[in-house]
């Protein structure tokens, strides 16, 4: 059984109530299927908050971090997790 942590900061801690969410699996999952769990399991308002709505896609809106490293110096959605690797994700706030 593969075990991920997962911290939602920001905004987004709502959505987990600020507790680390504990994900279970059976084989070593992407971080893309992180990011399916967590839409399907977090409900619509998190889908709305956390995926782009033009390219279906968090990292336009959050920066998303594995062991420490943003995902885009690593494989990015397709980034091979490991038993017991922690996820951050923060909220990116675009302004003008």
């Amino acid at each position: 059984m593969i075990e991920i942590k997962v911290r939602l900061l920001g905004s987004l801690s709502e959505f987990s109530e600020g507790k680390t969410l504990h994900l279970r699996f059976d084989t070593e999952p992407r971080m893309e299927d992180i990011v399916r769990f967590l839409v399907t399991n977090l409900g619509p308002a998190f889908e709305r908050t956390f995926l782009d709505p033009v390219v279906r896609n968090p990292l336009p809106r959050a920066l998303i971090l594995v062991r420490g490293f943003e995902i885009s110096v690593l494989q990015g959605m397709e980034t091979l997790l490991k038993d017991g690797d922690d996820i951050v994700i923060l909220p990116v706030s675009h302004g003008g």
